[in-house]
């Protein structure tokens, strides 16, 4: 009953399932839409939403109850900031079934359009060459890996860390998650990683 542009006064909780994600996780917050049923009916859209510490992203069929303000946003409904204050089921997705390398991962990723990703997951192992953002609070961290037959590379993108181990310049890593063509920018998104291998790499600290 809200008019477009108002927001509620009363804080509402609502529990239902993912039917689209837009993005993994970023800063903590992720964005998706949600509905009573399973399937692709967006009713309300969930705008950077705050993620329990830890949580790995959501994805499409997942059950989640969200606490926070409704607002009317040109005629739909939408939540802004709020809380997802408990993920009651996560849907099973068999994520080991697509084995790929680095340069098959990117190469796929240049197949989409910007902004799309894939459905399937991927699961990807290969060398860090450079670190785009330390580890934060949640174990997330952002990195590269390098395909050596053309040095193109492909980001692993606010990753979660498996044990809160960081992954550092030449490891060895898994990575498992969705490609995703972010303008132009091929990236694994609401990844999980894990480090296999320490690399050999030494850094070198000069006191000026």
């Amino acid at each position: 009953h809200l008019q477009s542009g108002e927001t509620a006064t009363d804080s509402v909780s609502v529990t239902g399932y993912v039917t689209k994600d837009y993005s993994g996780i970023s800063r903590g917050q992720q964005r998706f839409s949600m509905d009573d049923n399973k399937g692709t009916v967006e009713t309300i859209h969930l705008y950077y939403a705050n993620m329990p510490e830890g949580e790995a992203a959501l994805n499409v069929g997942d059950k989640v109850t969200v606490k926070g303000l409704l607002q009317n946003y040109n005629g739909s409904a939408q939540m802004k900031n709020g809380d997802v204050a408990a993920i009651i089921e996560r849907i099973q997705i068999n994520i080991d079934t697509i084995e790929s390398s680095v340069c098959e991962v990117i190469e796929e990723g240049e197949s989409l359009n910007a902004g799309e990703k894939t459905t399937d997951y991927f699961i990807v192992e290969g060398i860090v060459s450079s670190i785009k953002s330390e580890m934060n609070q949640y174990n997330q961290e952002s990195f590269w890996m390098v395909c050596d037959a053309n040095e193109k590379e492909l980001q692993a993108y606010n990753a979660v860390m498996k044990n809160g181990e960081a992954a550092q310049v030449g490891d060895k890593v898994k990575v498992i998650g969705r490609i995703e063509n972010f303008n132009g920018t091929i990236e694994l998104s609401a990844a999980s990683a894990e480090v296999l291998e320490k690399g050999d790499v030494q850094i070198d600290t000069l006191r000026v």
